[in-house]
């Protein structure tokens, strides 16, 4: 029985689906980044949704029953999902070493209409930092993708395997709703002040994210924006603002 289904950009089906008294996510189509990743990182011990079972075009996934970050941080200090995150990154950290980014930005920019945007693709990739560290990662840290569990604390959900391979670029997805506010675009909530605490705690710790890598995180969206005008104007101003920053 399908309870519901979740609307994402990553070109999968996903939904919540129960079977013999059981809840769990299944995610059809596209499916094999998430596989690999999510078990590379289960395999080494850090807190992810657990894989069920796969097939060859669907995974089922370990629902988490829980807070998202959005009624988390309404309901609580920022303080301990800081010491998570910042846990978890020290972790990916420990295990990178430094790697040439130039050929994948080129190669993942190639696919992007830079039409509407405030700079041109080669402006955007001379004004990448060029070397990043590359080790373990998430692919897709965004605040959307960590669940608050009473039994298991903070969880991570829906990892990646992508070619942005290394924690630098972890730490611009997570801009992507600590400084672009993209979690909070459907709503009227505000949570200023807990995001700027969250990130200044972060870049205290990891150094200054450059915008240029936020605005290579955030165009992961934009190209699967297609015909959704809002979502795609929503980026479009974010992208703006941070090039001039």
């Amino acid at each position: 029985m399908i309870l519901c289904q979740f609307r994402g950009y990553s070109g999968s089906r996903v939904e919540l689906v129960k079977e013999n008294h059981k809840v769990f996510v299944r995610k059809t189509g596209n499916i094999q980044r998430n596989y690999k990743r999510l078990s590379y990182l289960e395999s080494q011990g850090y807190p992810v949704s657990r894989i069920i079972n796969r097939n060859d075009n669907s995974l089922d996934i370990e629902y988490i029953h829980g807070l998202d970050m959005l009624n988390y941080l309404q309901q609580h200090d920022p303080s301990n999902l800081i010491d998570f995150l910042t846990d978890i990154l020290q972790s990916f950290a420990g295990t990178s070493q430094p790697a040439d980014y130039t050929e994948i930005y080129t190669a993942k920019f190639s696919g992007i209409d830079f039409d509407l945007v405030p700079f041109a693709r080669e402006d955007l990739i001379n004004r990448l930092p060029k070397f990043l560290p590359r080790g373990d990662y998430h692919g897709d840290l965004t605040l959307e993708n960590i669940i608050y569990s009473e039994s298991r604390g903070f969880v991570l959900i829906d990892a990646v395997d992508i070619e942005y391979d290394g924690y630098r670029f972890d730490l611009a997805k997570l801009a992507q709703d600590l400084v672009a506010k993209w979690f909070l675009r459907n709503t009227r909530v505000n949570l200023d002040f807990k995001l700027q605490k969250i990130w200044n705690q972060l870049m205290a710790k990891f150094g200054i994210v450059e915008p240029e890598l936020v605005i290579s995180q955030l165009l992961r969206v934009y190209r699967h924006t297609g015909n959704d005008t809002l979502t795609r104007n929503f980026l479009l101003n974010r992208i703006g603002t941070l090039w001039k920053s």
